[in-house]
This record gives C-alpha cells, structure tokens and sequence, in this order.
C-alpha cells in the first residue's frame, strides 16, 4: 500500500511538482474531469494523463470511477452503454 493525492487536472492548482514533494506519495488519484457524464473517455487523453503524472516521478494510482447517468443503472441499460463505451 502506498500514499496518493488527488489531482484534478493542468487545471490544478497544485502542480504535481509540489505533490511529488509531499513525504509519502507516490501515487496521483485523478480522472477526466470535463469528459462530461456519459461520454466515452477518450483513451489519448487517459494515456496524456498518465504521462504526464509519471514525468512527474509518481503513478497514476486510480482512475476515479467513470460518472453515469442514472438512466444507465438497470441491467440493460449499463450493458449497452458498456458496450458503447468498449473502444
């Protein structure tokens, strides 16, 4: 098991030049925030994400869970958009 903190992104604040600072962490909690609710996540921008943590010298930890929309919660539903989402 080891530390992370959560990123939100370029548009953050804090770089990931001072988390890396920060005693213990080693892993970034992030996500795509401005993927808006179910809408595929593109895979370039994930890889970008990932990059760009490790040139920073920490991993991408988590993926924050990819928000639904509650029209997708039954069984059917959440197989198409699954479906739709496999790229």
């Amino acid at each position: 098991m080891y530390m992370t903190f959560r990123w939100f992104g370029r548009a953050d604040p804090i770089p990931l030049a001072h988390i890396r600072q920060i005693p213990g962490v080693q892993g970034v909690v992030s996500a795509l925030y401005d993927v808006p609710v179910g809408d595929t996540w593109p895979r370039d921008r994930l890889a970008n994400l990932q990059d760009d943590i490790a040139n920073a010298g920490l991993r991408l930890a988590v993926v924050e869970s990819i928000p639904r929309l509650d029209a997708h919660r039954s069984r059917d539903a959440a197989a198409r958009w699954i479906d739709r989402a496999r790229v």
